[in-house]
This record gives structure tokens, C-alpha cells and sequence, in this order.
């Protein structure tokens, strides 16, 4: 028992002087001061405000000058597709008489400037009497199993149902030996897009699709467009002469994933969220293109990081919407920092002030004995140690000694 002793008082002693430094501490503190660290704190949130808003109106500019850029770059990439589709117009345009030959040469040549672009088709308009001489021209070309047909209710090739005229995929670049001999007026939505392409004399999309020679379902969406070829006696100028003069439509079939990637392939797309929806559906919009998972929910969500631009292709319109990802914005560092950091140095700086103030008030309690302050130490010897000290009242020098 007697060894903890020594123990207990070096204890006591400790947080004697504990609540003594805590006392002073306590005492050493005025209002002024923590007036000054409270304002001082304020004064780093309001930075922390300033310095936040400023970085986000540089985030939204830049956001805002991207987004422009990549809509910029979307418009004038939709415009190549009709580029080929333009030039394999000119080509029945200028002859009467395109051989396979001819047209498969001619499509690739197209098709290595415009990666994008899954196949270029010739349709010609043949009437109903006219299918067999078209039979016998493939097969005289090396296409033995060439036959007209359109698809039946379990999805086999039959003969088609009589109609006055057909539209066939007669050449087709890279060919696919299922869609030659389709004839396309089976379908109410292809005649119609055709008989618009007519009408219009224009190029008319369809809506995308998936190819038929797509088994797995894996490949991108597939959007055709449908130019009419009229006589090689120029543009007709009324309805009439568009329905004697034309030979058939040039189709081009154009995968929607690459071509919108292609487009803003030298845009600055870093950090931006972008996808693609067909207005032209009534019932709902339909999304073509995300340029990454859940990229349609965040360019749709509305809100100051988010732009929405329009732009047609052929005959439809499209919406492009634009969204921040989080690291465009930067996640508001400087903000924090400022804010933070100024916070820590007021109340660094209250904690110095008032440890000084603290440190020189037990200095001078322990300079000071009764009515006598010590000014300085005179001797020390075996019995003590001799201060130079001066009374409170009688401010004379006086010499203590200390045992």
C-alpha cells in the first residue's frame, strides 16, 4: 500500500494542475475573441460560397459550350448518310442500264468512305407481269435461287399475294442472299414509307428495326432510308409524271449506334452523357442511342447541366439530349477546401491567442509570492534559492529567499 502512495499524489498533483491550466485557459478567453473566430468562420463560409459558384458557372459554361459542340457535330454527321445515298441516285440517273456489276462496284467504293453504313440497296418497280423476265436477269447474273417471294405467316418465303406492281431488293451491297427477291409492298409500313418516298421525292427514314439476317438480336438498330429514282429525263414536276417516270428507290440501310458514333468522333465528349430519341412516333418517344447506360435518364432529368436540341433526319425528327456526369463538375473541392481551411485557421488561431494569454497568466502566478513579484534570481545555494523581488505597495527592491 505504501508503494502507491507516490502514485496517488503525482496524480492528484496532475489534475490539480490540469484544472488550474484549464481555469487560466477558461480565463484567458474574452468575448472579442471568439467574436473574431466566429466572424472569421463566417467570413471562410462565404468564401467557401463565392469560390463554389464561381467553379460552377465555369463547369455550366463549359458544360453549355461542349454540349453545343457535340449537337453541332451530331447535325453535321447525320448529313453524310444522304452523301451516298445522293451519289448512288446519280449513278441510275445517268444510265438506264446498271448491271449488278456496276452497282456493287460503285456501293463499295461508298461504303469504304462511310464506315457506318450497313448496305446500299436497288429496288426497281416491276409490275406483276414483268417478275418473271426479273427472275430470269438474276439467274442469267449467277443467281440460281433468285426468286421473288415475301414472307408467310410462320416467317417462310411464299410467292406474293397478286398486286399490280411489286418493289424487289434486287441488288443489295454486301449482299444477303435472304433479302434479294423481297418484295417489300407486303409490308403496309415499307409501301407507305416507299409511297412517300414517291409522293415527296425525297429521302424518307424508316423507323429502326432490327435486319432479318440478325439471328442473335445482338447487332446495333438498323434505320433505312428510301430515295426515289425517277427516268433519266431529269426531275419530274408533278405527281403524275413521278408515277410514270419512276424505276425504283436506292435504299440505304444505316446502323444507328455507328453512325452517331462516327459523328462526334473529333467532338470533346469527356464527361458528357448524350442520347438520341424519334419524335416521330406519336405514342412515345423512342430512345436510339445512349452513349453509355442510363446516359437517356440523366440527359433527361432537366436541371441547369442539361441541354436538349433538335434535328432531323430525312423526314424525321430527332431530340439529342445533353447531361453533365459528375466529373465535369469537379465534385466542388476548392470549395471545401476554402471553407474548411479557413475555418481550422480562425479557430487555430482563437486556440494560439488564448494559449499564450494562458501561458502568461500562470506566469505570472508563479512569479509571484504573496505581496513580492520575482524579477530575477540573485544565488542558490544548500539551503535555497535567493530571488530579486519587488513589493506590490512599497516598489522598493527586495531580495527573497526561497527554501
Amino acid at each position: 500500500m505504501t508503494g502507491s502512495r507516490p502514485s496517488t499524489g503525482r496524480h492528484a498533483a496532475l489534475t490539480q494542475g490540469f484544472r488550474r491550466g484549464l481555469h487560466a485557459w477558461r480565463a484567458s478567453i474574452r468575448r472579442s475573441h471568439i467574436l473574431l473566430a466566429v466572424g472569421g468562420v463566417l467570413l471562410s463560409a462565404a468564401a467557401a460560397y463565392v469560390v463554389g459558384k464561381r467553379d460552377r458557372d465555369i463547369a455550366r459554361m463549359n458544360f453549355l459550350s461542349r454540349a453545343e459542340r457535340l449537337h453541332a457535330a451530331v447535325t453535321e454527321g447525320l448529313k453524310r448518310p444522304f452523301d451516298g445515298l445522293a451519289a448512288l441516285k446519280g449513278l441510275f440517273l445517268a444510265s438506264s442500264e446498271v448491271s449488278r456489276s456496276d452497282f456493287r462496284a460503285f456501293a463499295r467504293t461508298l461504303l469504304e468512305r462511310d464506315p457506318s453504313v450497313y448496305a446500299f440497296e436497288w429496288l426497281p418497280r416491276v409490275p406483276d407481269s414483268g417478275v418473271r423476265a426479273l427472275e430470269e436477269t438474276a439467274w442469267a447474273e449467277g443467281l440460281t435461287e433468285f426468286r421473288v417471294y415475301e414472307p408467310g405467316p410462320d416467317g417462310r418465303p411464299r410467292p406474293p399475294a397478286p398486286r399490280p406492281a411489286r418493289v424487289v431488293v434486287m441488288y443489295m451491297e454486301p449482299p444477303d442472299r435472304d433479302a434479294l427477291g423481297l418484295d417489300i409492298t407486303y409490308d403496309t409500313v415499307r409501301r407507305d414509307i416507299a409511297r412517300k418516298a414517291l409522293d415527296q421525292g425525297r429521302p424518307i427514314a424508316h423507323g429502326r428495326f432490327r435486319l432479318a439476317e440478325d439471328r442473335s438480336g445482338q447487332a446495333p438498330s438498323t434505320m433505312a432510308i428510301y430515295q426515289a429514282v425517277y427516268g433519266t429525263e431529269g426531275e419530274p414536276t408533278s405527281q403524275q409524271q413521278r408515277e410514270e417516270s419512276l424505276r425504283g428507290y436506292v435504299v440505304a440501310l444505316y446502323q444507328i449506334s455507328p453512325t452517331l458514333t462516327a459523328a462526334v468522333r473529333l467532338a470533346d465528349t469527356r464527361g458528357l452523357s448524350w442520347a438520341v430519341w424519334d419524335l416521330s412516333d406519336e405514342e412515345q418517344e423512342d430512345v436510339l442511342f445512349e452513349s453509355a447506360p442510363g446516359a437517356a435518364q440523366l440527359a433527361s432529368a432537366g436541371g441547369p447541366l442539361t441541354r436538349v436540341f433538335r434535328a432531323g433526319f430525312a423526314d424525321r425528327t430527332w431530340k439529342i439530349g445533353v447531361g453533365a456526369r459528375p466529373e465535369l463538375l469537379g465534385g466542388g473541392g476548392r470549395a471545401l477546401v476554402v471553407g474548411f481551411g479557413g475555418s481550422l485557421l480562425c479557430l487555430a488561431a482563437l486556440a494560439a491567442v488564448t494559449a499564450l494569454r494562458t501561458i502568461a497568466r500562470l506566469r505570472r502566478q508563479v512569479e509571484r509570492v504573496g505581496p513580492y513579484t520575482l524579477t530575477g534570481k540573485l544565488g542558490a545555494g544548500a539551503m535555497g534559492v535567493v530571488f530579486q523581488a519587488r513589493h506590490a505597495l512599497l516598489r522598493r527592491p527586495t531580495a527573497i529567499k526561497l527554501l
